[in-house]
């Protein structure tokens, strides 16, 4: 059963959250793949001890047992699926994804690129031809408290103003799993007016003006926008609506992935801030921290993917019904 609650406000909370729907209806199947490092192991083990997830490891049977092992995971504890190739890891994976309904995928030791290369191909079956994956951060501030969203933050390279759009798409989705009511967007950009001179700013624009004229009350994109403006107390919307109180971006989006990576790293490695990162728009979501996330971040992502595959939002928009718990 999915847990109807306040919006969510913090990382503590996706975690708690996490905690209470795994009592209410099972573990998560966590599919690695391939074999994760010591580092990753380490936080996957966090996950795993916190009630979770039920851990499967695919990849080289050696290098499954010396890292699961080093992260403290007895034999017992999880389940070893060994393959000759990184690639073959990654299809077996997909392909547990496609037959199982509960099923979570956190990347092993593997390049990212390496990783959505397998996972892509047509022969893995994971993703549908109408479907778009991108790279959500939940990132937690501390002024004003709360929860906010950067995308994509290491997916998409250089977004269409049609790729601009489903990254949105997907944010407000899962700003809506959160229990976001209503949802601010501010598309970053070096100026807050669209010029000739950037192309981007007249993407943006039109991305702004798409939105606008679809006439959801709820959602509030304001692009282009400078980051300073956009976390400002009454940044969005400009102009009052009515069911929108002004507020900062509930949700930051970058013009291309190496705005989006930067400034999450930063954020992550510089600010310290505490994140969640997480890919949806597939058959099931993908943890993706990146190597500079601590063991807890992990935790985090892992525990932000468990409320992700639960909820009725997310299985009514990639028809996986039967993966609702009533």
């Amino acid at each position: 059963m999915e847990l109807a609650r306040q919006p969510l406000r913090s990382l503590r909370e996706i975690r708690r959250r996490a905690s209470e729907t795994a009592r209410a209806a099972g573990r998560q199947h966590l599919v690695v793949a391939p074999a994760p490092d010591v580092h990753t192991a380490r936080g996957v083990h966090l996950a795993a001890e916190a009630g979770l997830v039920n851990v499967t490891v695919i990849g080289r049977s050696d290098a499954i047992e010396r890292g699961m092992e080093a992260a403290g995971f007895a034999a017992t504890q999880y389940r070893a699926a060994g393959v000759e190739s990184d690639r073959d890891a990654v299809l077996r994976a997909a392909r547990f994804a496609e037959e199982t309904d509960d099923v979570l995928i956190l990347p092993g030791a593997i390049s990212v690129p390496d990783f959505f290369r397998a996972l892509f191909a047509r022969v893995s079956g994971f993703r549908r031809r109408e479907e778009f994956l991108s790279l959500i951060g939940v990132m937690q501030r501390t002024d004003p408290p709360g929860l906010f969203l950067v995308s994509d933050v290491g997916l998409v390279p250089d977004p269409t103003v049609e790729q601009g759009i489903a990254i949105i798409e997907n944010a407000v989705l899962l700003a809506r799993i959160l229990g976001r009511e209503t949802v601010r967007v501010g598309l970053l950009a070096f100026e807050d007016d669209p010029t000739v001179q950037s192309p981007t700013t007249i993407a943006e624009s039109l991305i702004s003006k798409y939105f606008l004229e679809k006439g959801d009350p709820s959602v509030c994109v304001e692009g282009p926008i400078r980051l300073d403006r956009a976390l400002r107390a009454k940044a969005i919307p400009c102009l009052p609506i009515e069911r929108i109180e002004q507020g900062p971006a509930d949700v930051l989006i970058a013009n291309n992935i190496h705005v989006g990576n930067s400034t999450y790293k930063a954020m992550v490695t510089l600010c310290g801030m505490e994140s969640a990162p997480v890919v949806i728009g597939g058959r099931a979501p993908i943890a993706l921290p990146s190597s500079s996330e601590s063991a807890e971040n992990i935790l985090n992502s892992l525990a932000l993917s468990v409320i992700v595959r639960r909820s009725r939002l997310f299985n009514l928009r990639y028809g996986q019904a039967a993966g609702v718990r009533s």
